[in-house]
């Protein structure tokens, strides 16, 4: 038998050429893992004051410790690794509405709708069906995250809300304290406001008033006691010139004859002597004479001054008039000055103003910002909607 020996060339071709195959076979990369895949389109709300949701902020959650984690250790089993799961959030459509403020106009606070979709891969091996359940439970923890997270910013707000009622109260009793404490010093002080500004301000009037009444009644005194001079002036020159007339004297002594002559025929006349006109007679002649002195006295008191008697006295009656009203006038200012003096007023409102009136106005400040804060919180914890997942449709 012949025995054919290969070349030795060709044994050494054949190495290389399988140890080149082997190499080439090293490096061809493996297959990718199969994956169940699970999926469905979920609508969430919340409020952006609460927690700002976005694309990026609901992928972290997805991926979170609490909400994919645990989940998967309790229904898949602790002995599965982390790269067999995993979760995305695609943003489909983001929408902003705002919300009512204290002046009802659109507030700070907003409230966000997002629809997306969320996406889970699980390791072939684990199964479609565990993915569906899966993902379902991914969305309720979504859903326990997000509720709360409202709630504990429900519960604050509540606190604060407690805290600045009672904070209020505390307020508002101080201030009825102070009211109190201000009725109190009016009340002693006689008067409504007790500022120091208003006080002075009525003193300051009142010794105004004080002097302008004493002026008026030195005045009007003055000028009374001047009339009352002038009309006795004039009153003695009328006397002195009826003493001195002649035909004044005359004229009296045929008013005495007429008078004698009236009381004679009055008693014949009585007796029945005389006849009705002679009586008549007797008493115009009388009363011509008393005329007469009249008219005498009348023209003679003229042309001395005695016109002017008159209208001097009517004037001196006005003067009483006013000077009366002046002294009650004064009267009243003094007794008005002596009661303020003795309840020492300008020390009653130095203390209400030191000890009332500006904390007042300070408290009165607080209670306003308060009140608005109160609002705000209540107005927050109305517009606080507890937010919302909801799966549209899985698949």
């Amino acid at each position: 038998m012949k025995t054919t020996r290969a070349p030795h060339g060709w044994i050494t071709l054949v190495i290389i050429l399988l140890t080149t195959g082997g190499a080439f076979a090293q490096e061809t990369p493996p297959p990718e893992p199969a994956y169940s895949e699970a999926s469905c389109l979920v609508r969430i709300t919340s409020n952006l004051a609460l927690l700002p949701l976005n694309e990026d902020t609901v992928h972290g959650l997805l991926s979170s410790t609490a909400i994919l984690a645990e989940p998967v250790r309790e229904l898949l089993g602790p002995e599965v690794q982390p790269d067999k799961v995993g979760v995305t959030f695609t943003l489909v459509e983001q929408q902003v509405f705002p919300t009512q403020s204290l002046s009802g106009r659109a507030g700070p606070d907003r409230r966000v709708v997002l629809v997306g979709r969320i996406r889970l891969r699980l390791a072939e091996e684990l199964g479609q069906p565990a993915a569906s359940r899966l993902l379902t439970t991914l969305c309720d923890r979504l859903q326990a995250a997000l509720l709360a997270v409202s709630s504990a910013d429900e519960n604050r707000l509540k606190a604060q809300l407690a805290a600045a009622e009672e904070e209020l109260q505390h307020v508002e009793h101080d201030l009825g304290a102070l009211r109190e404490l201000r009725q109190e010093l009016c009340k002693r002080a006689g008067r409504s406001d007790l500022s120091r500004t208003s006080v002075e301000s009525t003193l300051l009037n009142l010794e105004q008033t004080r002097a302008d009444a004493q002026l008026q009644l030195e005045a009007l005194s003055a000028r009374e006691q001047a009339l009352a001079r002038q009309i006795s002036e004039i009153g003695k020159r009328v006397d002195e010139t009826m003493a001195s007339s002649e035909v004044l004297k005359e004229l009296q002594r045929v008013v005495e004859l007429r008078e004698l002559a009236f009381q004679r025929v009055k008693k014949l006349d009585e007796g029945g002597r005389v006849s009705a006109a002679e009586a008549e007679q007797a008493e115009r002649e009388l009363v011509v004479a008393r005329a007469q002195v009249a008219q005498y006295r009348e023209t003679a008191t003229h042309e001395v001054g005695g016109g002017l008697l008159a209208d001097l006295n009517r004037q001196l009656i006005q003067l009483s008039i006013d000077s009366a009203e002046a002294r009650a006038r004064l009267q009243f200012v003094d007794t008005q000055l002596d009661d303020l003096r003795k309840r020492d007023v300008l020390a009653l409102a130095d203390e209400c103003d030191g000890r009332v009136r500006l904390r007042m106005h300070l408290l009165e400040d607080a209670v306003e910002q308060m009140a608005k804060s109160q609002f705000e919180l209540k107005l927050q914890l109305r517009n606080l909607c507890p937010p919302e997942v909801v799966v549209i449709g899985q698949g």
